[in-house]
């Protein structure tokens, strides 16, 4: 991750809706939200038996496997998340 895709963003720059144009806007979002997730959840996050937790970080984890983390999203900011195993790939759809 490069330095410019570490800063925290704020809740104004989240809320700009060219933030999902770029794939760095779109990891910046996703930092956002696991923050306020992980802030708001005084919890070990749910991330099923079945899935290697030493072949990704927590945050990897959270994102593709975590349903209560995609609720909350959804809830909270309108946007759905769906991982596709078989591609590896990440479909975040904002309505």
């Amino acid at each position: 991750m490069s330095s410019s895709t570490n800063k925290l963003i704020t809740d104004k720059e989240f809320n700009d809706i060219n933030i999902w144009e770029t794939e760095e806007g779109r990891i910046k979002g996703l930092l956002y939200m696991f923050r306020q997730y992980t802030n708001s959840h005084y919890k070990e996050i749910d991330i099923p038996k079945t899935v290697d937790r030493n072949n990704n970080d927590l945050f990897t984890n959270t994102i593709f496997y975590d349903d209560d983390f995609r609720r909350f999203v959804c809830d909270n900011y309108r946007i759905a998340l769906e991982y596709h195993e078989e591609e590896d790939e990440l479909s975040i759809m904002k309505f």
